[in-house]
């Protein structure tokens, strides 16, 4: 990762400089914008500070952000994917703030992001965000959760798309249709709507829930949150 003059990645500068924007007004954003971009600069300054619980680890973030990065997205002809700075600023929070008495345990684990249509939440956070859980978490269990049966097919298509233009196939490993992916150390990747059922028996590592607000209910949603102690969710 490139570093800066003063010593940050690259990454985490293009962040800081958002946040910078957005406080200023030279990025129209709406209050909760506003709110979480003060936060993750007022944080910074404060995480040397002995009563602060939290640390930024931008090497976290970099690690994700690269991942993403380097994945080959069908619909723009196999081009690697290229996130914008607000892209950025949430791989940041989700993945760079940690614990500073167990820096394996993140501070936040969900998130909730609410764009106009065509920002590229899913192709930019959605789908590298599983995708990196499936591929770097041991034993993953990782879900894509979609508001119906049309949708979950088509983000199946979209999704398994990526990872065969992304990743050399790996021995054992199988993409199923209708299921997932699997591989042969009992990492998997699954794919449910809101009509799925029978989804009792999971310890998810990582679920992501698309058009969050077309759902009648967050039971689901509340199942796979607080399904399991090691899992996160990522709703947009």
């Amino acid at each position: 990762m490139t570093k800066t003059g003063s010593g940050i990645s690259a990454h985490l500068a293009e962040v800081i400089k958002y946040c910078g924007d957005v406080k200023s007004g030279a990025i129209p954003s709406g209050a909760y914008a506003k709110k979480a971009a003060r936060r993750f600069l007022a944080d910074m300054r404060r995480q040397k500070d002995e009563g602060f619980p939290y640390e930024l680890r931008p090497e976290l973030a970099d690690d994700a952000i690269g991942f993403a990065e380097k994945l080959k997205i069908p619909d723009l002809g196999g081009k690697r994917l290229e996130l914008l700075p607000w892209h950025k600023f949430v791989y940041c929070n989700l993945f760079g703030w940690v614990h500073k008495l167990d820096q394996k345990r993140r501070r936040f684990r969900s998130g909730y992001v609410e764009v106009a249509r065509k920002n590229s939440k899913t192709t930019s956070l959605l789908f590298p965000i599983v995708l990196f859980d499936y591929k770097r978490t041991l034993a993953a269990e990782s879900f894509f959760v979609s508001k119906d049966l049309q949708q979950s097919a088509k983000t199946y298509r979209e999704l398994t798309g990526i990872y065969a233009q992304s990743f050399v196939a790996v021995p054992g490993e199988t993409i199923t249709e209708g299921y997932g992916i699997r591989n042969r150390g009992n990492c998997f990747l699954q794919f449910f709507s809101s009509d799925t059922r029978g989804t009792d028996s999971y310890k998810n590592s990582c679920s992501v829930v698309d058009e969050f607000h077309h759902y009648d209910s967050d039971r689901m949603i509340t199942a796979f949150r607080y399904g399991a102690g090691r899992g996160k969710t990522t709703s947009c």
